[in-house]
C-alpha cells in the first residue's frame, strides 16, 4: 500500500517559501496556535490529490490557493504541492518504489499534474490512487469536521464510506465507467446503424444513378452517331453553299472590276466636266469683268449725257435770252425805222448788232443740233451696251445652269 512520506509545499496559501513536511512511520501530530496554517496542510493534501472545489478548500476561486503576499513578501505567481508516497507491497509495478504526485497552478489559470516528474493526466493519477484507496473524497483523508459528518451521516452515506474502505467503490467506479462505455458503444452502434441505413439508401440512389448514367451513356452514343450523320449532311450542304458562294464571289469580283472601270471612266468624265466647269467659271468671271467695265462705261456715258443735257439746258436758256433780245431788237428796229432818217448812223449800228446776234444765234442752234446728235449717239450706244449686258447676263445664266448640271452629274 502507499504510505505518505513527505510533502513539499511552495506558494500554497500561507506557505510562501518552499517547505518540506515529513511524515515518519506511525502517527504524526501537527500542533500550533490558531491561524498558524495547520488546516492548510490538509487542504494541500486534498488539493494535490485532485480536489476541484474551491469551496472545499475554503476559498472563493481556485486562484485563492496561491500565496497573495503580505506586507513584507510579494505575491507568488504559482502554487505547487508535491506528495511523496512510498510503495510498500502495493499493487503498483515494482519499478515504482516511490510515487511523487505534483500539482501546479499558475495565476493565469493554467494547471498541470506531474507523476514522478513527468506530465500526466488527472485521470491516470486518480486510477492509481483509487487502486490504493487514496483520494480527495475517500475515507483516507478526513479533515476537520469530517468525523461529526460521518457520525451524523445517513445510512446511505455510511454505506458509501464502508464501501470505499472495503475497496468496493473502485469496482463501482470501474463498473460505472464500463456502463458509460457500453452506453457510448450502444450509441455508436445506433449511429452505425443509422449510417448503414443512410449508406444503404445512398447505395440504392447511386445504383439508380448508375443505371441512369448507363442509359445516358447509351443515349449519348446514339445521339453522337446521329449527330455525326447530321453533321456530315450539314457539311455537304455547307460545301455546296460554299461553292455557290465562291461562284457568287467570282461574279461579284468581275462586277467589281467592271464597276471599277466604269468608275474610272466616270472619274475621267468628272475631271473633264470639272475642267469645263473651271473654264465656265473663268468665262463667267471674264463676262462679269466685261459687265463691270460696261457698267462703268454706262455710268460714264450717263454722266456725259447729264453733262450734255445741262449744256442743252444752258443753250436753251441762251436761245431764249437771244429770242428775247431779238424781240427787243425788233421793237427797237421798228422804232429806228421811224427814226431812221434821223438816226441812220444809229440804225446801221443796231443792224450790225442784230446781224452779230443772228450769227451768235446760228452758232447756238448749230451747237444745239450737234448736242442733240451726240445725245442720240449716246442713247444708241447706251442701248447697245444694255443689249450687250443683257446678252452677258443670259450667257452667265446659261453658264450657271451648265455648271449646276455638271455638279449634279
Amino acid at each position: 500500500m502507499l504510505r505518505l512520506e513527505r510533502m513539499t509545499i511552495s506558494g500554497f496559501k500561507s506557505f510562501s517559501d518552499r517547505t518540506d513536511a515529513r511524515f515518519p512511520t506511525g502517527i504524526t501530530a501537527v500542533v500550533g496556535p490558531n491561524g498558524c496554517g495547520k488546516s492548510n496542510l490538509g487542504d494541500a493534501i486534498n488539493w494535490v490529490l485532485g480536489e476541484q472545489s474551491a469551496k472545499t478548500l475554503r476559498g472563493k476561486s481556485m486562484a485563492d490557493v496561491i500565496f497573495s503576499g503580505s506586507e513584507r513578501r510579494k505575491p507568488q505567481g504559482m502554487a505547487e504541492v508535491s506528495l511523496h508516497l512510498a510503495n510498500d507491497a502495493s499493487d503498483l509495478p515494482d519499478d515504482r518504489h516511490s510515487v511523487v504526485i505534483t500539482r501546479r497552478l499558475f495565476r493565469s489559470g493554467e494547471s498541470e499534474y506531474l507523476l514522478n516528474g513527468a506530465r500526466s493526466r488527472l485521470k491516470e493519477i486518480q486510477e492509481i490512487l483509487r487502486a490504493e484507496h487514496v483520494g480527495a473524497k475517500t475515507y483516507a483523508t478526513i479533515e476537520q469536521g469530517k468525523i461529526d459528518q460521518i457520525l451524523n451521516a445517513k445510512p446511505k452515506e455510511r454505506r458509501l464510506i464502508i464501501e470505499d474502505a472495503a475497496g468496493i467503490s473502485g469496482f463501482k467506479h470501474k463498473r460505472r465507467l464500463a456502463e458509460l462505455k457500453l452506453e457510448a458503444t450502444q450509441a455508436n452502434l445506433l449511429r452505425v446503424q443509422d449510417i448503414l441505413g443512410e449508406v444503404t439508401r445512398q447505395i440504392n440512389s447511386l445504383k439508380r444513378q448508375a443505371a441512369r448514367a448507363r442509359r445516358y451513356k447509351r443515349l449519348r452514343d446514339d445521339l453522337r452517331a446521329k449527330e455525326r450523320i447530321r453533321f456530315g449532311l450539314l457539311a455537304r450542304e455547307m460545301d455546296a453553299r460554299l461553292d455557290g458562294l465562291r461562284r457568287d464571289e467570282t461574279a461579284r469580283r468581275e462586277e467589281e472590276v467592271a464597276a471599277a472601270t466604269r468608275l474610272a471612266g466616270l472619274d475621267a468624265e468628272l475631271t473633264a466636266r470639272r475642267a469645263a466647269l473651271d473654264e465656265a467659271d473663268r468665262l463667267y468671271r471674264e463676262a462679269a469683268e466685261t459687265l463691270h467695265r460696261l457698267e462703268l462705261d454706262i455710268d460714264r456715258e450717263e454722266a456725259r449725257i447729264r453733262h450734255c443735257r445741262e449744256r442743252i439746258a444752258d443753250a436753251d436758256e441762251a436761245a431764249r435770252r437771244a429770242v428775247e433780245e431779238s424781240s427787243g431788237l425788233a421793237a427797237r428796229v421798228s422804232e429806228t425805222d421811224a427814226r431812221r432818217d434821223a438816226h441812220r448812223a444809229t440804225v446801221e449800228a443796231e443792224a450790225a448788232a442784230v446781224a452779230a446776234l443772228g450769227e451768235r444765234l446760228g452758232e447756238r442752234q448749230a451747237a444745239l443740233g450737234a448736242a442733240s446728235t451726240r445725245v442720240d449717239e449716246t442713247r444708241a450706244s447706251l442701248e447697245a451696251l444694255r443689249r450687250t449686258v443683257f446678252d452677258s447676263m443670259n450667257r452667265a445664266a446659261e453658264l450657271r445652269n451648265r455648271r449646276r448640271t455638271i455638279e449634279e452629274a
